[in-house]
Parts: structure tokens; sequence; C-alpha cells
């Protein structure tokens, strides 16, 4: 790789847009893992790869989800991450309260950091799950009848927030979650120390990255993987990149897998039926009712144990509790 001067490519610059700073084609990529709070070397290698294939345009792209206690760095290493994909005058931004604001949002940048979320509603995570695999809007232009503007984004995006946000299964199926532990106080340093330790080491991690794509461009031809997940190319180019780190594709895969299965796991408790389902399902080995009786099993249990019966994704009538079911099962292939 190298700079060049005159671009065949075209960019379009925003105002919240920033100059990105000049690689140094001596750096190393694993550098960045000094700034992040991310002990798991499974994790780390997620991480590492995550950040690589940003850099690959027209693909989809995981939905980084940090989350933790307060004190473990979430907004750090989120920022991190923005600053070095998609520099910007402002790093987070608020999550839109309103679907047209949202997809603007994400059709003007590259990658959207949403920090501080307490919850999502069901049209964010709509959007969210667009952006990520890709997707598309109009909006009638301003004073005119007929014009209309056309959206489409398929964008990076980083949810930060002390809970897992991400609750719906087809947006946490979608998503590379981190969870991060509080820094103890002897570990602790202050935002003016890290960041200018951070901007210092930031050309050459920006250029070990460009090192690592370039090699994982001369691996990607030769990957086969016999069983893909829901986020295909990312498992695919992820092990491309993981072996230009330094890591063996089955080592990057298994981390892949057991972060899928963390995913499926958060989505499970999030859901007050599947909770209800496994709580019939601790002292029986099979239950066979009509939808009617099962319900009705279901609301005791829920009631028994506190479970949010009262919840939307809590089947009101058995007509509805089919089709909850069937999203709860979406996310629990792998596991009985």
């Amino acid at each position: 790789w190298k700079t060049i001067d005159n671009p065949p490519i075209i960019f379009r610059r925003y105002r919240k847009s920033a100059a990105q700073v000049m690689p140094d084609e001596s750096g190393d990529v694993k550098k960045v893992l000094e700034f992040v709070n991310i002990k798991s070397k499974e994790e780390q290698c997620l991480f590492l790869t995550y950040l690589v294939y940003c850099f690959i345009p027209d693909l989809p792209k995981p939905l980084v989800h940090p989350h933790g206690e307060k004190g473990a760095a979430k907004s750090t290493m989120s920022r991190i991450i923005k600053k070095l994909v998609d520099p910007g005058n402002v790093d987070t931004v608020t999550m839109a309260t309103n679907k047209g604001e949202l997809v603007i949002q994400l059709a003007q940048s590259y990658m959207s950091l949403f920090d501080n979320l307490d919850t999502l509603s069901p049209w964010q995570s709509d959007v969210l799950c667009c952006a990520a695999t890709g997707g598309g809007m109009t909006k009638r232009e301003l004073f005119s009848n007929e014009g209309e503007m056309v959206f489409r984004f398929m964008r990076p995006v980083i949810l930060n927030g002390i809970n897992a946000v991400a609750q719906r299964s087809d947006l946490l199926d979608r998503c590379l979650l981190f969870e991060l532990e509080r820094i103890p106080a002897r570990a602790r340093m202050t935002e003016e120390q890290l960041w200018r330790s951070f901007e210092q080491a930031r050309p050459a991690i920006l250029g070990g990255i460009f090192n690592v794509l370039s090699k994982a461009m001369t691996i990607y031809p030769k990957v086969k993987i016999d069983s893909l997940p829901r986020m295909a190319d990312f498992a695919r180019w992820g092990c491309a990149i993981a072996q230009a780190i330094g890591y063996k594709q089955e080592y990057f895969m298994a981390a892949y897998e057991q972060n899928i299965g963390s995913a499926t796991r958060a989505a499970i408790d999030s859901h007050p039926l599947a909770t209800a389902i496994l709580q019939l399902m601790a002292t029986e080995t099979s239950v066979e009712a009509g939808a009617v009786e099962m319900l009705a099993r279901l609301e005791n249990i829920a009631d028994q144990f506190r479970i949010r019966a009262n919840d939307r994704l809590f089947p009101r009538t058995a007509a509805v509790l089919v089709r909850r079911i069937n999203e709860v099962r979406s996310n629990d292939s792998k596991q009985d």
C-alpha cells in the first residue's frame, strides 16, 4: 500500500468530518491494545479483526456493542475505534428519536458512535439492522411535491451502554459483544495522558491496519469455511485478516462462535417468553399442549417467578404465542 496525492475516488466530506492522520508504514495494529480495556485473548482477536475489516467497503458490518459497569472504559474504546476508522470533529452522537433523522445520521457518517444508551425502540433496532447489512430510505425533498431524496447506507455502528441495550434477536445476530470490566484505581490514567499517548501512536496503528489488510487480500481467496454464520462476509474476511495478524483461522472462528453464543444468551435472557419457557422446561423433558393451555401455563410461571408478563414481547393471546416462540428459536439454533 502507499499514499497518493490524486486518488481516483471522489470523497464526499460533511462538516463533522475530520482529516485522517498520515499512516506509518512501519506500524503495528496490535499497538492499539495498549489503549483498550479488553483482557480476553479471544476478544482481542475479534477486536483487531473487526478494526481492519472496517476498511473494506461495501460489505455488511457487525455492530460493535461494548457494555459493562461504570469505569470500564467503554466510551474510550468506542472513541478509539471511531478515531481510527472515521475521524470526526464530534466522536459521539445522540440516538435520534425520529426514523428519518436516524437514517440521515447513518447516511452522513461512515461510522456512527451512539454513546450512553439505555434502551432501543423496535424501530431503532430495525434501522440499525439495515445499517449493518444494507438498507435505504426515500424522503420527500423540501419545497417539492414530487422530488425524492434517496438515502442508501451500509455502515459500521457502535452502541455503547452500561447494560446490553441490543435485545432484539435480529439485532443481536449482527452484533459483536464486548463485556468490559471496571478498571482498578491503580491502573487508571488521566484523559490527557491517554489521548496524548494515543495520538502519538495513531499513525503507527493506522499503518499497521493497512499492512494487515494488504496481506489479508492475498490470503482471502484461499479461505474456506465449512459452515458460515449469519454475518458470512465478516467471518470469511475475518479468517483472512486474523491470519494476516498472526492468529490461526480456527482460533478466530472459535472466538467468533463464542461471541455468537454470548449474543444468543443475551437474546434469551432479555426475552420474557424465553425465560418463562426455560423455567417450564427446568423440570420437564417434553411438554405437549394446545396454544391456549400452553399460554396459560407460561402466564402462571411468569407470575410465579416474577417474569415480565406485561412486556410487549410476552404474548397476550394464543394466536401470537407461536410467532413469539419462533422469534426465540431463531437465536437458539445451536443450543437446546
